[in-house]
Order: C-alpha cells, then sequence, then structure tokens
C-alpha cells in the first residue's frame, strides 16, 4: 500500500482498507487504555500495567507505522478523560512516542516478528520494553507535573511506574500479539493437546494466585512459565506470563500478599524486576526451544538430501553403461 501523502492514488478498496486499520487499532488503543486503567495508582492516572504500548508496537511492525493517527487518535482520547485537554494532547503524543521509537529501533536492527531467533527476542525486551520506553515515561511524566495533574514531588515515583507499564504492556502482550499473526493453527482439534493447555492456563491462574496471597511466594511463576515454554512454545509461554504478570500486578498496586506494608515506589521497582525476569525468561526459553528444533529439522533435511545423493551414486557405480553393454568389434582374419 502506497504512503498517505500518494492517496490520490490508491483504489477505494486500499483506502476503505486503510481507514478500517485505523480505526481497529485506535478502538483498540482506547479499549485496552480503559481496562489498563482498573489498575491505576496516583489518582488512577497511571498504570503499572499498560496494554495500549503493546498494541501500538504489534500494530506498527505487523501494518507499518502508517497507522500512527489511529494509535494517536486512541491515546488522546483515553487521556482527555482524565486531565484538560492541552496536557491531554501533549500526553497523548508523549505516550505514543515509546511505541513509535521501539518500532524503529527494532526495524534498524532487523526484528523478525515471527520470533525465532535469540537476537529478536534480546532485543523486544531490552530495546523495544525497557530503553524505547523510557521516551514516552520521560515526555509524558514531565507534562502531566507541569500541567499539576500530580505534585511535583511524585515525579519519581509517577515516572518509574509510567515506565513499567508501558514496558510491560510490550513484554506482556506484544509476543502474544504476533503469535496470533503467525501462529499455524491445526485443521484437527487433538484433545489431548487442548486439555493439556486449559489445564496448563487454569493451573498457572490458581497455583500462582495461592501462592502469592497464602505463601508470598512469586518464584512459582517460574516452572509455570517454563512449562508452558516447553510444552507449547512461545504460544504457551505467552499467555501464561500475561496471566501472572495481570496477577502480579493487581497484588502490587492493592499492597498485598509480598507487597504488604511497602512504599509505591518499592512496589513499583519489585513488580518490574519480576515480571521482566518471568517473561523474559520464558519468551528466551521458547525461542531457544524453537532455534533447536529448526536446527535439527534442517539436520535432517540436509541428511535426507545427502542420502539421496550417495544412493544416485551407487546405483550409477553398479549400473553398467551403454559403453559397457557394448560387445567389442570383431577383427576380421589377417591373411
Amino acid at each position: 500500500m502506497q504512503p498517505l501523502w500518494k492517496a490520490r492514488a490508491w483504489t477505494r478498496g486500499a483506502f476503505a482498507t486503510f481507514i478500517a486499520q485505523l480505526a481497529a487499532v485506535g478502538f483498540a488503543y482506547y479499549a485496552t487504555g480503559r481496562l489498563g486503567l482498573l489498575v491505576g495508582v496516583l489518582r488512577g492516572e497511571i498504570s503499572p500495567l499498560w496494554p495500549p504500548s503493546g498494541i501500538a508496537l504489534a500494530a506498527m511492525l505487523v501494518l507499518g507505522a502508517r497507522v500512527w493517527p489511529g494509535l494517536l487518535a486512541g491515546s488522546i482520547l483515553i487521556k482527555a478523560e482524565l486531565m484538560p485537554l492541552a496536557p491531554a494532547l501533549l500526553s497523548g503524543v508523549g505516550s505514543l512516542l515509546g511505541p513509535v521509537c521501539a518500532y524503529f529501533l527494532l526495524r534498524r536492527i532487523g526484528f523478525s516478528t515471527k520470533l525465532e531467533r535469540q537476537k529478536d527476542a534480546l532485543a523486544l525486551v531490552f530495546l523495544g520494553a525497557l530503553a524505547a520506553m523510557l521516551v514516552s515515561s520521560t515526555v509524558g511524566t514531565i507534562v502531566i507535573v507541569s500541567a499539576n495533574v500530580i505534585p511535583a514531588h511524585q515525579f519519581l515515583v509517577a515516572w518509574f511506574t509510567w515506565w513499567t507499564g508501558d514496558a510491560m504492556g510490550v513484554l506482556a502482550f506484544t509476543p502474544l500479539l504476533l503469535q496470533f499473526r503467525h501462529r499455524r493453527w491445526p485443521r484437527y482439534v487433538y484433545w489431548r493437546r487442548l486439555a493439556e493447555a486449559i489445564i496448563l492456563l487454569l493451573g498457572s491462574l490458581v497455583c500462582f494466585l495461592a501462592s502469592l496471597h497464602l505463601l508470598n511466594a512469586a518464584f512459582v511463576a517460574f516452572p509455570l512459565i517454563g512449562w508452558a515454554a516447553v510444552r507449547f512454545g512461545l504460544a504457551g509461554a505467552a499467555p501464561v506470563g500475561l496471566v501472572i504478570s495481570v496477577i502480579d500486578t493487581v497484588t502490587a498496586v492493592h499492597g498485598v500478599g509480598p507487597y504488604l506494608d511497602e512504599t509505591l515506589l518499592t512496589r513499583m521497582v519489585v513488580l518490574q524486576l519480576f515480571n521482566s525476569s518471568a517473561v523474559l525468561g520464558g519468551l528466551f526459553l521458547a525461542v531457544t526451544i524453537m532455534e533447536r528444533e529448526h536446527a535439527r529439522w534442517t539436520i535432517e533435511q540436509t541428511a535426507d538430501r545427502l542420502n539421496e545423493v550417495i544412493n544416485h551414486l551407487e546405483q550409477s557405480r553398479t549400473t553398467p553403461t551403454v559403453a559397457d553393454r557394448t560387445p567389442p568389434p570383431k577383427r576380421g582374419r589377417s591373411d
């Protein structure tokens, strides 16, 4: 599809598709933003789990940077419900700067949306989530503090909470959405496999929730994510990581379980460290397993081709040629 400034060369169908994409990504940004604000802190202005960041990055990776107008409209709309119009415009632009920077950083290093290489997994975590989201958190926090939306003495906790929410939005939602794009769904339903997946997801929910609130044992998340990565790859690790991130975020916001009697800044720091470690571990393990399976498949294909070549050479060696089957000419009697 051609750029927006060449719209006159578009067909009606292409332009209608573009408008539908803008509307879809804008609505997804707004709807997930409303969900993220359910766990908002600091007067409900900032969420430590901000799904729109992951939605925006995934949308640009799949559809291209041209969908930014829809994302910007959704960002401004959600901010306009929280603050006056002028800071809402600036804050909406600031919120989108992080995903835009992440998109261009990932494109710069040749990021693949299939997430089949360790390079892609590390780039998504450290460049797409942790590094690029510093831009949106810094700009957004400066805007809301300057507009007196939150007091200046809460700048540090607001900045860190904003960064935590944007980074976790990318880590929890972007891999899951990219899997939906590239996942090859089987034609037939294998009921044992489906039952195992359901038990894994529900079991992770129950086990982590119980261990977190009864035993203050958040480390139970790591074997659960590892089991999902080994059995189902990234398609299993991403949903389990999302469930664990949501539960841990709600626990941290309400200050219960292992976050009891801790300050908001301490809770946000621990939340960022734990969720990043859990999601990174599952993502890295799943990608490593996929790389191993791809390497094994490549070796098997190479071995099959070598066997075919060897069999062909053996057949050529044992099969007589035309010259071998032709009898030698008879010599005439010499007088």
